[in-house]
């Protein structure tokens, strides 16, 4: 059992605590690693790319996130802590830009019946999001009338659908995001293989859009600042 993830053996834990047969037990294992497969890892790649490929926006972040996590004075750089109630609470360029990246990739899944004819503009109606096809992340970005803080708010945007068909996993995948997003614009740098960026063309996904085409870029170890 030494070469077995905690979670795993805490999920098998709380089966056994409330009686699951080996049938059930398969059964939510699955839903599991379908929304993770289907939903987050494909987010992530777009976040990414944006995150990389979008003008100024890397150095933001990098300045945002970094009370938060804590790297060592090593070369290679590492993590050695991170803040999690602060940086889900105090970086609201991150999560504007996780919310941009819902906008522009997502593919919800509908299991609703419709009952009339109706248009929907794919996240791009200019009445709606001014500049529809470029990743502006400030858009979401909003002054809170209380404490006079920069907050991100969703708005208009409803990538988690509505009602009662509304993900119940929202909150744990995005600050699941949040934190893997941190890490790697923390440590890695990114640029084009081919020396300039292009952002694939997206097709169909499940959850989430999928990339036309590959996307080669060179993945080096961050310098320490």
């Amino acid at each position: 059992m030494s070469d077995i993830g905690k979670v795993a053996i805490e999920r098998d834990r709380v089966y056994s605590r409330h009686g699951w047969t080996f049938q059930e037990r398969g059964a939510g294992d699955l839903a599991v690693l379908w929304g993770q497969n289907a939903n987050t890892q494909p987010l992530f790649f777009w976040l990414i790319a944006y995150v990389y490929s979008t003008p100024g926006l890397l150095a933001r972040l990098r300045t945002e996130i970094a009370p938060y996590c804590t790297l060592s004075d090593s070369t290679p750089l590492e993590i050695n802590s991170m803040n999690l109630p602060g940086l889900f609470a105090n970086c609201p360029l991150l999560k504007a830009s996780i919310l941009e990246t819902y906008r522009t990739a997502n593919e919800a899944t509908s299991i609703c019946y419709v009952a009339r004819p109706v248009t929907i503009d794919d996240g791009a109606a200019p009445l709606v999001y001014p500049e529809p096809d470029q990743f502006l992340p400030d858009r979401f970005l909003k002054t809170d009338a209380e404490s006079g803080k920069t907050v991100p708010r969703y708005g208009k945007l409803r990538s988690w659908g509505t009602g009662a068909a509304m993900c119940k996993g929202q909150t744990f995948a995005e600050r699941e995001i949040m934190v893997l997003g941190a890490a790697i614009i923390s440590l890695w740098d990114i640029s084009p293989a081919s020396g300039t960026w292009k952002i694939p063309a997206m097709i169909p996904g499940t959850g989430v859009k999928k990339p036309l085409t590959e996307m080669r870029v060179m993945i080096t170890k961050r310098v320490p600042p």
